[in-house]
């Protein structure tokens, strides 16, 4: 549903990712409805394993969603460079079960859990990038 950038924020200086509605969705009113609360279904958690969303907002037309920027390889990366080994396996899965635990503990769903949207970070933390 968005494209992701890097990009920097010039006020305070760092680095920050930068999700954007794909222009072909921006007319769906159905896919514009989804993706305000997929900002506030992320910022709304303050966990260790979920991306913090800095802001929400729109300019010209485009809706855009600017988030941490997590220094790391995506789990679909990881998994094409190399196996994972084994003894690596159970951490990973609980950070990934441990948030998406803390959402339905709030009513909130992840639609799209897959390697693509569980960033691995250079000492083992994964983070979940998508609601």
């Amino acid at each position: 549903m968005g494209e992701w950038f890097l990009a920097e924020d010039m006020r305070l200086k760092r680095k920050t990712a930068l999700k954007i509605l794909t222009a072909i969705f921006s007319p769906d009113k159905e896919r514009l409805r989804r993706f305000e609360p997929e900002a506030c279904a992320a910022s709304a958690h303050n966990h260790p394993n979920i991306l913090n969303v800095h802001e929400f907002g729109g300019e010209d037309g485009t809706i855009f969603i600017p988030p941490e920027f997590v220094r790391g390889k995506t789990l679909r990366e990881r998994l094409d460079a190399e196996p994972i080994d084994l003894r690596e396996v159970p951490d990973v899965a609980l950070q990934i079960a441990a948030p998406l635990s803390a959402g339905h503990e709030a009513d909130i769903t992840h639609r799209d859990i897959n390697p693509e949207n569980v960033m691995i970070r250079a000492d083992s933390l994964a983070r979940l990038i998508k609601t």
